[in-house]
């Protein structure tokens, strides 16, 4: 037995009504009937959705597709949130998923989608700095003895502080 999918009239039809239940509705309805999302991809999408309708409605901001709404949003989640870079990009990457939805039906300029700009996340963000300078001077001083284990570990230990290793 097949399952007739709603069109995407249907879809855009369910989201005429301004308030956050219904604009969330079609959104969902849209992930899962025109796009084939996953679960797990449609419960993060909903969530960060939810959170900037929300913010939305205690901001009296009445036009949740606009860049000014989404760049406030943002604004807010970097400075008094302090979001990682990474988070800020995910927020953006679910913004530009709603606004395309938007977008689709009528509600907004499809053009708008490419205006949200996310926060770079630099290829090196996640790996681990060095050790403090101190952290070192005081690995390489107790390392160093007199028995030959001792000096070679101390004189490897000199070589990477030396040429291989990053220190703050």
């Amino acid at each position: 037995m097949t399952e007739l999918l709603p069109s995407k009239s249907d879809i855009c039809s369910n989201a005429e009504d301004s308030s956050t239940d219904m604009l969330l509705v079609g959104f969902e309805s849209y992930m899962v009937n025109e796009q084939g999302l996953s679960q797990e991809t449609i419960r993060g999408r909903m969530f960060m959705i939810h959170r900037y309708l929300k913010a939305c409605a205690e901001n009296a901001i009445i036009d949740v597709f606009s860049s000014y709404a989404a760049e406030e949003f943002l604004k807010f989640l970097r400075l008094k949130k302090r979001y990682s870079r990474r988070s800020l990009q995910y927020v953006t990457y679910c913004l530009r998923a709603f606004f395309r939805y938007g977008a689709s039906c009528g509600r907004c300029n499809k053009l708008l989608v490419d205006c949200l700009r996310s926060t770079r996340v630099y290829s090196l963000a996640s790996v681990p700095t060095g050790p403090n300078w101190s952290d070192v001077r005081r690995l390489i001083s107790e390392s160093c003895g007199d028995k030959p284990s001792d000096i070679r570990a101390c004189a490897v230990l000199m070589l990477l502080t030396v040429y291989g290793g990053f220190v703050e």
